[in-house]
C-alpha cells in the first residue's frame, strides 16, 4: 500500500464547555450555571445546570436542561454528557482558596467560609493566585492594577526592589515588614525589618560605608547582597538603612512627615521625598 495515498481519518468529537465558576455557583441553593455542546459543522447547543438541593460544602442534586445529562456528582467533580455517545466530559472544581470578586477585593476562603478580605482594588478583581511559597498572593483587576499581598496578614505590598541581577527581590508592605525573597522558589529567605507602621518605599544599592557583617553565613539562595544597603521609608516618618546581607540597622533618621519615596544618588548619598512636599538629600557618611 502506498502510504502517501492514505487519507487520514479525522474524528470530530463534540466539545462540552461549562461556566468557569460552576463549583461556586452550584453550591448556592437554586444556583445555576451554563453548559454548552459544540459539534463540528452544527450550531452550539446551550443548556443550564440547576442545583436542586445543596448544602454549604457539598453538591447533592444537579438537574440539566436541553438534553444534557448529569452522569455523576462529587464534592470536587461533575460528569456531564449529551445525547451523542461521544459527548461526555468530567469537570473538576477549581482549587480556589482565593476567589475573584466583583466587590473590589479578593476573598480568602476555607471550605466556603470567608476568612479574610484583601481590600485595595478600586474595580472588579479578575485573577488571584498564590506564589509557590504559599505566603504571597498576586491579584489583578479591572482597575489595571496588579497587587501583591501578604497572605498571613492580608496587607498589600507597597514597594519592591530587585537585588543585583534578579535572583532575589525585597518587598515592603503595609504590615511594616521588609522581606528578602528567592525568585526561583518563591520562598521568603529573611524578614529584614519589622516596624509598627506602614513601610511606603524601598531602594537598594552598593555603598561606600560599613553595612555590617552577618552573624551567620548567608543563605545559599542569596545572590548579590554583599556590600549593599537597603533604604526603607515609612508612614511614621523615618528613613532607615539596613545592611542587606547583615540584616543590621545602620541608621534611622526621623522626619517630620511620612517618607513616600527614596532613591540612591551615589554610593554615599540618597534622596527622599516626604508627605509635606519636601525633597531631602542625605549624606550617608554623616548619619
Amino acid at each position: 500500500m502506498d502510504v502517501d495515498s492514505v487519507t487520514p481519518t479525522i474524528v470530530k468529537r463534540p466539545l462540552l464547555s461549562i461556566q468557569c465558576d460552576w463549583d461556586e455557583a452550584l453550591r448556592e441553593k437554586d444556583g445555576t450555571a451554563w453548559i454548552s455542546c459544540k459539534e463540528y459543522g452544527k450550531n452550539s447547543i446551550h443548556g443550564k445546570l440547576t442545583s436542586v438541593k445543596s448544602s454549604e460544602n457539598e453538591l447533592h442534586t444537579i438537574e440539566a436542561s436541553d438534553r444534557f445529562k448529569v452522569e455523576n456528582v462529587t464534592p470536587v467533580s461533575l460528569c456531564l454528557s449529551h445525547e451523542d455517545p461521544n459527548c461526555r466530559c468530567e469537570f473538576f472544581a477549581p482549587n480556589k482558596i482565593f476567589t475573584n470578586s466583583s466587590e473590589k477585593c479578593c476573598k480568602f476562603r476555607s471550605t466556603g467560609t470567608v476568612l479574610r478580605n484583601l481590600e485595595g482594588h478600586i474595580w472588579d478583581v479578575y485573577h488571584c493566585s498564590f506564589f509557590p511559597s504559599g505566603m504571597v498572593v498576586l491579584s489583578a483587576g479591572a482597575d489595571m492594577q496588579i497587587k501583591i499581598w501578604a497572605a498571613d496578614t492580608g496587607q498589600a505590598v507597597t514597594d519592591a526592589a530587585v537585588v543585583d541581577r534578579g535572583k532575589n527581590i525585597v518587598s515592603v508592605s503595609k504590615d511594616g515588614s521588609a522581606r528578602l525573597w528567592d525568585c526561583g522558589s518563591g520562598s521568603c529567605l529573611h524578614v529584614l525589618s519589622k516596624e509598627n507602621g506602614n513601610i511606603n518605599c524601598c531602594a537598594i544599592s552598593p555603598v561606600d560605608i560599613d553595612v555590617g557583617v552577618p552573624e551567620n553565613p548567608p543563605n545559599e539562595k542569596e545572590v548579590g547582597t554583599e556590600g549593599k544597603l537597603l533604604l526603607l521609608g515609612s508612614e511614621s516618618g523615618f528613613l532607615k538603612g539596613v545592611g542587606l546581607q547583615s540584616h543590621q540597622q545602620i541608621f534611622k533618621h526621623q522626619c517630620e512627615s511620612a517618607v513616600n519615596c527614596c532613591c540612591f544618588i551615589s554610593s554615599t548619598s540618597v534622596a527622599f521625598g516626604t508627605q509635606d512636599g519636601k525633597v531631602w538629600l542625605f549624606d550617608l557618611r554623616a548619619r
